[in-house]
């Protein structure tokens, strides 16, 4: 497939060509040992539905370089759509995001082909900064979840609830990505979000239900918020706010684009995971077309921010 040209006339040709060829040498990546075997560290594990693999693993079950090479895919993505400045990562000269960005703790939700290893979509359950047992997310004077460093501290405290529970059990749902290579339409690349997000709701339901009460995020309305919305998902969108921090990785993204913190309660996802997420599976069982067809619309789109939707306050 061609590849649209990662920018505009206002960055210079090195810096196109370099971050081209970030692009380009992720497209060629196969990461097929990710999904082959049992994998008994796995907390969710799909081996092939109508060509998908999903498997999510905590960071230490992922080797130095498979880490690297989802970090690699990560900036890809966001290069891909503009989401990245080529000029910054040019004069850089990174090819991923730092590995200190990413804890142990973090729980990585990746599809992909089944045939290949070539990944398909991908998201992070990051985990939260390490803090005295009980400290709750009104505290002053603590290590800031990504969200609350891009938006501020107390951007969550006008919530019921969220703001009075310990931060060792919120949870960030972040970078995200859908595979910009593949040619549209194409069914695996429809399947792979929804994939992802099916995996991502067993998780959090089922062997992080112990640890993880809430989660939050940013999103776009209308075209990341969708996947969530797709999802039945309820939760809560916070307007009237814009992004200050100026290092945020993404912060070219969010000036050129309405962005809004969200949150939600692992306890509201009950009805979700009840009635919704059965009948989205149901329909993913169809091959071809038909599964397509069947599930209603909302995740084929681009997947390629972090996950949201339409909420309520709690």
């Amino acid at each position: 497939m061609e590849s649209t040209p990662v920018s505009g006339s206002h960055f210079n040709p090195e810096a196109e060509a370099f971050a081209q060829g970030v692009i380009e040498a992720v497209a060629q990546q196969r990461l097929p040992e990710l999904f082959a075997g049992a994998r008994p560290e796995a907390l969710y594990r799909l081996p092939d539905r109508n060509g998908v693999s999903v498997v999510v693993l905590r960071t230490p079950a992922l080797t130095e370089e498979q880490l690297r090479q989802l970090l690699k895919y990560r900036m890809a993505q966001y290069l891909a759509v503009h989401f990245v400045d080529p000029q910054t990562v040019y004069e850089a000269r990174v090819e991923h995001e730092p590995v200190t960005n990413v804890s142990p703790d973090d729980v990585h939700v990746i599809a992909g082909c089944a045939e290949t290893g070539e990944i398909l979509c991908y998201a992070v359950i990051r985990a939260a900064p390490e803090v005295p047992a009980g400290t709750t997310l009104r505290a002053p004077n603590r290590p800031l979840l990504p969200t609350e460093a891009l938006y501020g501290w107390g951007i969550f405290n006008r919530l019921r609830i969220l703001p009075d529970l310990p931060v060792a059990k919120v949870r960030e749902i972040g970078r995200f990505v859908k595979n910009q290579r593949l040619p549209g339409p194409n069914e695996l690349s429809a399947r792979g979000p929804v994939e992802v997000g099916v995996a991502l709701f067993h998780t959090l339901t089922g062997p992080l239900r112990m640890e993880v009460d809430a989660f939050i995020g940013t999103i776009e309305e209308g075209v990341a918020g969708q996947n969530l919305a797709f999802f039945h998902v309820p939760l809560v969108m916070i307007r009237s706010t814009a992004p200050s921090s100026e290092d945020a990785y993404l912060l070219r993204h969010y000036e050129h684009a309405t962005m809004y913190p969200f949150a939600a309660l692992v306890s509201d996802l009950s009805e979700a995971m009840r009635v919704r997420l059965p009948a989205i599976e149901r329909a993913l069982e169809q091959r071809g077309k038909h599964g397509l067809l069947a599930r209603p619309t909302a995740a084929a789109g681009r997947c390629h921010a972090d996950p949201g939707g339409d909420g309520r306050s709690r």
